[in-house]
């Protein structure tokens, strides 16, 4: 294509499902999490988005994770409240990729993340760990 050439779509292929082509826009993506949307986030990937969380400077207070924003690995989502569920890799070392998982509510604010775990008895899991991950699945507050 020559550079005075402007590429151009016409309307019909503007309509097509980009997923099923195995396109998705990276800025809808970001978007959709800014707001809060993970419906539409879960749609344009194809699953739940998985918030990453560094252990290092995390601090564990009975069925509580409490994050400094820093600590997210990747994009967290718009603050709010979301209905999540925690995902702890048992045994990396083994090659077994199992996970522990417990539903949890995880709040997102400007300076940090915090986790409120449903049950007890899972702050176990995260001894040794470098990582969490956060499966957020619905905004249920703002």
């Amino acid at each position: 294509m020559d550079k005075s050439e402007k590429l151009t779509l016409l309307p019909e292929e503007m309509k097509g499902n980009h997923r099923e082509t195995g396109q998705v826009s990276s800025t809808r993506v970001r978007k959709a999490l800014c707001a809060g949307d993970m419906q539409y986030v879960t749609e344009l990937l194809g699953h739940q988005h998985r918030l990453i969380l560094s252990l290092d400077s995390c601090k564990v207070k009975g069925n509580s994770l409490v994050a400094p924003m820093s600590s997210a690995v990747n994009q967290p989502p718009g603050e709010g409240i979301y209905h999540s569920k925690i995902c702890v890799r048992m045994d990396e070392n083994s090659g077994v990729s199992e996970e522990w998982t417990q539903s949890c509510d995880v709040k997102i604010c400007a300076e940090q993340i915090d986790v409120n775990v449903h049950g007890s008895s899972w702050c176990t899991c995260l001894e040794g760990k470098i990582y969490v991950g956060l499966d957020l699945q619905n905004r249920i507050s703002f």
